[in-house]
């Protein structure tokens, strides 16, 4: 300061002096002392370069949420670690870093901004192109010291302290009023922070792109090689590449068809269901799209439009971009992409507020099989059944034929035949490629393997031998037309799956490097015989011992039988309450095979076992005999029994395996022990049965045409809906007891209502089936029960198949017990009605499904349980309150 002079007691000039008199002090408070500061400030873009020419043209747009970092440079020009700050883009893309102190700094976009989910995921810095190798490259950025507003000042992996970050050269701030002035690229209400212009460099700027490419892939329906709307439909399934443009390189896009995200890798995307794909995050250059459409299609014609075939830059949409009608794979020409250009048709999308340029005319058109493979069924192994009929255990020939492609070579070709649950392989018969024989080393070398479908346990017996794999290997290119030819054949098995009325069929698919293509014979529709045999004797009531009784058989196919029945075996063992009469057996109709007349004459038996070798659909035999009447009452039975071919079993008496690859490869018969081999019905009559003080209502009512479903899905809730008032089901005041398994439980009757019974409301009760015999009258009366409830859990009747010949079944009803002893239990089929035939005596039949299939969703049989009523006597716990 200048001099200044202290004078004790004075305040001063101005008065700013303090005298304190109690003190004895004067103070001068005025004598200060200013400095100045000199700050800078560093700015300022990142910005979408649309068409990537590095500079900020009109209508191209700011990059708000962008991470900017600071850095000191050292003297060498390499960011000090730390960053010494940290802006986030915001209005319109804009950065500011203030108050920053004269010397060298580095503005750097951070490597977050390109990983998943940050501002710049899968673009690309400015200057950066892709060469035809796939070899991405970048222009280096010029420095943000050469004072030039508004052009790109980043460069990828500039400095290796910063992987993954787009940087700018350092930057000089001062020393003095030395940076650039009038800059107008500002944000607004903020501008070059508090630094004069002279002291602000607002021109780091940085520049951001993408390509895409797609766009339809279509099945073309009318073969123009065009995709026509309302006509041609998307291809699902079709993988779509994305090669450079020397064709070797594939640019890694991922299933999401993004480079640069977290999934990307080599195989390329998969359309969906509208058969778009595209390719985004590209950066400019040049690339190949290649597609490969699911089995069975092959290019379309080119002619559509040859020149954008020839040349994809011509930018024609909606047509075929894919090189000549070869099989499988097809390959466009080279496309160029050139960002921030509408095409030379003007057919691109340019987004500036995206900074995408889009190219959406790479299409592929496809067709179908068109006859380049071929598969039929050329005959079977029986002559009763005619195409497409077959018979469970037929035989099945099957021929694959394939068209050569003239002039292309293939190399690992396979053939692959993947046969419907219900078929299994059985041999190879001949392989022939262009008129070779090769059937010793093709059909020789075919691999056998099981075929588990979806949701379906291995162990399912109808899994084994469902698929074989042919391998020819390499074929040449044929110079004229030629054919692969392979016959092969294939059983139908003796499985649950396999009922009345399934059609079957199997699928070849023949394979190759780069392509494939598949064909399905026509189904064939299984048809299975189904007999019924009615036991009936005169007389039958008030007959004295030692009287003849005439007994009649009738055998007879059913409505719903659809075939000729083989190995057809009546037998009718007489119980010791009769005696057969010698040479008393008459025929009519279709004789037995054995024994010929004059049947068991003059032999005595009581065993009457009698042959067909073929029972032919619409046949009815019968079989008249006399047996003399011993001891009273006397309960018969005769049941006929029956297979679907006329093949003699083996010495074990099990059918012949006909398929070294599946167990199950057999006729179709009957086993008493098995759910699927059910081919066997009986009938009953008894003489001097007990007499009953009770009613028959089961006469003269139309039943329905099958047997009702008594069960819902096992395992899951099946939701039903509310129980219609005219529905509702009847009280009777009447209960049911199993003693076998401890059942008691009430009988509600099931009204018929339109030829059929609803017992989806049934729980914890019997159904009584009206139109059957009243429970406890003369007649038969049908009781039924659910195997599975509506929650999924076992019904009342799921152990109904444990029941056995002599147990007892009681009707507890009006103050009497009705005791039945159980004389079979047998699976049958739904369509089996003749469980419901009438009785002239007390009968009750105990009905529940059994086998559920989940692909139908339904029962495939049901358990029937008859028993014969064999006392009654007074019941003083006959009301539903002693049910426990």
């Amino acid at each position: 300061s200048a001099a200044v002079s202290l004078t004790p007691g004075s305040v001063g000039a101005q008065s700013n002096n303090t005298v304190t008199q109690s003190s004895g002090t004067t103070s001068n408070p005025t004598i200060d002392f200013g400095f100045t500061v000199t700050t800078y400030s560093l700015g300022n873009r990142v910005w979408f370069d649309t068409n990537n020419n590095s500079q900020i043209d009109a209508g191209e747009v700011g990059v708000n949420g962008v991470v900017v970092e600071l850095y000191a440079a050292d003297l060498l020009g390499n960011p000090i670690l730390p960053a010494l700050a940290t802006d986030t883009t915001a209005n319109g893309g804009y950065y500011l870093f203030d108050t920053l102190a004269a010397g060298n700094y580095i503005v750097s976009i951070a490597a977050s901004n390109f990983a998943p989910g940050g501002a710049l995921e899968s673009y690309w810095s400015s200057a950066t192109t892709m060469d035809g190798s796939g070899a991405v490259s970048e222009t280096a950025a010029p420095d943000g010291d050469n004072d030039t507003d508004s052009e790109d000042n980043g460069t990828l992996n500039l400095f290796g302290a910063l992987p993954g970050a787009v940087t700018a050269l350092p930057v000089t701030l001062g020393p003095g009023n030395v940076e650039p002035v009038g800059e107008s690229d500002l944000e607004s209400g903020v501008g070059q922070g508090i630094a004069p212009d002279l002291r602000a460099n607002m021109t780091v700027d940085f520049g951001f792109y993408r390509v895409e490419l797609g766009n339809l892939i279509f099945v073309d329906v009318n073969a123009n090689g065009a995709y026509d709307s309302g006509t041609d439909t998307p291809l699902a399934g079709a993988t779509v590449q994305l090669f450079a443009a020397n064709g070797s390189t594939e640019i890694t896009v991922g299933p999401d068809g993004i480079l640069g995200t977290a999934d990307d890798a080599p195989g390329g995307m998969t359309t969906g269901a509208n058969g778009l794909y595209l390719f985004s995050g590209l950066p400019q250059g040049s690339y190949i799209v290649r597609a490969t459409p699911p089995v069975g299609y092959s290019s379309t014609v080119d002619t559509a439009d040859n020149a954008d075939t020839a040349n994809p830059d011509t930018n024609t949409d909606n047509n075929d971009n894919g090189v000549g009608v070869g099989v499988g794979q097809a390959a466009s020409n080279v496309v160029t992409l050139t960002p921030g250009s509408s095409g030379a048709a003007s057919n691109n999308t340019v987004v500036n507020s995206t900074g995408s340029t889009l190219n959406p005319t790479v299409d592929f058109g496809f067709t179908g099989n068109n006859g380049a493979v071929t598969k039929t069924l050329v005959g079977t192994n029986e002559t009763f059944t005619t195409d497409p009929d077959v018979a469970i255990g037929e035989i099945l020939t099957y021929e694959v034929l394939v068209n050569l492609p003239v002039g292309t070579p293939l190399t690992s070709v396979t053939l692959t035949d993947q046969m419907d649950k219900g078929l299994a392989f059985v041999d190879c018969l001949l392989a022939e490629v262009a008129g070779v024989d090769q059937t010793a080393a093709i059909c020789s070398s075919a691999v056998v393997s099981p075929l588990v479908d979806s949701g379906d346990p291995p162990s399912n017996p109808a899994n084994p031998g469902r698929q074989v794999v042919f391998t020819i290997g390499d074929i040449p290119a044929q110079t004229s037309a030629a054919t692969l030819r392979i016959q092969y054949r294939a059983i139908v098995l003796d499985v649950i799956e396999n009922q009345d009325g399934v059609d079957l069929n199997n699928n070849a698919a023949w394979a190759f490097t780069g392509g494939s293509f598949s064909a399905s014979a026509p189904e064939v529709n299984i048809i299975e015989p189904d007999l019924v045999i009615d036991k009936s004797a005169t007389p039958s009531a008030g007959v004295p011992l030692g009287t003849p009784i005439q007994f009649t058989l009738t055998i007879n196919h059913s409505l719903l039988s659809a075939t000729d029945a083989f190995d057809v075996v009546v037998t009718d063992i007489l119980p010791p309450e009769l005696e057969y009469i010698p040479c008393s057996i008459v025929y009519s109709g279709l004789a037995p095979t054995t024994p010929a007349a004059p049947a068991y004459c003059p032999a005595s038996t009581s065993n009457l076992i009698f042959q067909w070798d073929v029972f032919p659909l619409g046949s009815t035999a019968t079989i008249t005999f006399n047996a003399r009447l011993v001891s009273s009452p006397a309960s018969n039975s005769a049941n006929v029994a029956w297979t679907s071919l006329e093949i003699d079993p083996q010495l074990t008496g099990d059918p012949v395996q006909l398929s070294v690859y599946n167990d199950t490869s057999t006729e179709r018969w009957y086993d008493p022990l098995d759910d699927v081999n059910i081919y066997a019905v009986s009938d009953s009559v008894t003489i001097n049965a007990p007499a009953a003080d009770v009613e028959s209502d089961d006469e003269e009512v139309s039943l329905p045409a099958s047997l009702p479903a008594t069960g819902f899905a096992p395992n899951r809730i099946t939701l039903i809906p509310e129980q219609p008032a005219e529905m509702a089901y009847r009280e009777t005041n009447v209960w049911l007891e199993i003693p076998r398994l401890g059942l008691k439980m009430p009988i509600v009757g099931v009204p018929l209502i339109e030829e059929d019974w609803n017992l989806t409301w049934l729980w914890d009760e019997a159904g009584w089936l009206e139109g059957t015999a009243f429970p406890g009258w003369s007649g038969n009366s049908v009781l039924t029960g659910h195997t599975v409830l509506p929650n999924g859990q076992e019904g009342p009747f799921a152990e109904l198949g444990k029941l056995r010949w002599g147990d007892t079944i009681i009707i507890h009803a009006f103050g009497t017990a009705y005791t039945y002893e159980a004389r079979t239990n047998r699976i049958v089929k739904p369509f089996s009605i003749g469980v419901l035939q009438h009785e002239d005596t007390p009968w009750l039949t105990l009905l529940t499904c059994k086998d559920y299939n989940e692909a139908s969703g339904l029962y495939s049989n049901r358990i029937a349980v008859r028993a014969v009523l064999v006392r009654t006597m007074e019941d003083k716990n006959s009301g539903s309150s002693n049910m426990r």
